[in-house]
């Protein structure tokens, strides 16, 4: 095998590398490129036809950006490990082969890999691999079909997410308004025992029936965002691996932080940080309460929006 340089030093380690092969999927990989590159940034995501510029060679460019890599994200086609040489055997058994010496690497290094299958192919089996790439089978596969390519590529940046791989920040020059800036995202979840469809049919449903403002469904990635009072919500809805007919609900809004909270006008109206808290909490339970009610055809119950304590008092003004 042979050995890559280490990482330059200082070099961004949240850089992703595109594995993949040219007479395989190369309309894939270029597309899956081209929606990181406007996700992480053009310069986070090395793909060779893109990254590799006239004049460069060629091979420290790949042994370079694969040593500055957090993530190897290898893209299998229908025909990746079965494309034969002359003497019969899949390249990945030749150890001059790129792509296994890509994926060698990564695997000797602790890379993370990202195995995603497209043009309908199967998952490697260990049986078909070379000892050296065995572990590649083991590794969780996502599938990145054109028919559902939104919501597939979501499940993609949920997995990089998970990963710690997330777009660089330059606080300098991608600095956000206060208001942005004094925000935090919130994030909660729930499974239930529902296709994906009827979750997001759900979701809407209930949005509607609480007249928030501003419901805008995407069907495609399977996501729904609304306005309750000054918040933007979002419920995204993905399958659950290896349960069958069940789905997850994820809420995240943004909400002020501390710091914001000392110095806003809420401290005007006496709710305190722990208060606050306890309300996010009350909201998603209570949404998704709402969500579970319109799959069981029940309807919505109460509005979880107001602060704990509030409703008898939202009732009383209602009757004034």
């Amino acid at each position: 095998m042979s050995t890559f340089p280490r990482a330059i030093k200082g070099e961004d380690r949240r850089r992703l590398f595109i594995s993949y092969r040219r007479s395989d999927s190369p309309t894939s990989a270029g597309r899956l490129a081209s929606d990181l590159q406007r996700y992480f940034g053009r310069e986070m995501v090395y793909f060779d036809k893109e990254s590799n510029r006239l004049g460069q060679d060629y091979v420290n460019r790949i042994k370079g950006a694969l040593s500055a890599a957090r993530g190897v994200i290898v893209v299998i086609g229908p025909r990746w490990h079965g494309i034969s040489e002359a003497s019969g055997r899949s390249r990945l058994y030749n150890e001059d082969d790129w792509v296994r010496r890509e994926l060698e690497y990564a695997l000797v290094k602790h890379t993370e890999l990202f195995p995603v299958l497209v043009g309908h192919a199967g998952a490697p089996q260990a049986n078909e691999l070379p000892p050296e790439l065995a572990d590649l089978a083991r590794i969780q596969m996502r599938r990145l079909s054109d028919d559902d390519w939104s919501y597939d590529f979501g499940r993609i940046i949920e997995a990089l997410r998970d990963s710690g791989i997330i777009p660089a920040r330059n606080d300098e020059v991608d600095k956000p308004p206060l208001k942005t800036r004094v925000m935090k995202q919130r994030i909660y979840e729930r499974e239930v025992q529902a296709p994906r469809r009827h979750c997001l049919g759900a979701v809407e449903g209930a949005a509607n029936l609480l007249n928030y403002s501003d419901v805008q469904p995407n069907y495609e990635a399977a996501e729904v965002t609304f306005r309750v009072k000054w918040l933007r919500v979002a419920t995204k809805i993905v399958d659950i691996e290896n349960k069958s007919g069940w789905s997850r609900i994820t809420i995240e809004f943004e909400s002020p932080n501390a710091t914001a909270l000392m110095a806003s006008s809420l401290v005007t109206y006496g709710i305190a940080w722990p208060a606050l808290r306890s309300w996010e909490r009350r909201f998603a339970v209570g949404f998704l309460d709402n969500v579970g009610r319109v799959l069981e055809k029940k309807g919505v119950a109460d509005d979880s929006f107001s602060l704990p304590g509030m409703q008898p008092y939202l009732r009383w003004r209602s009757r004034v």
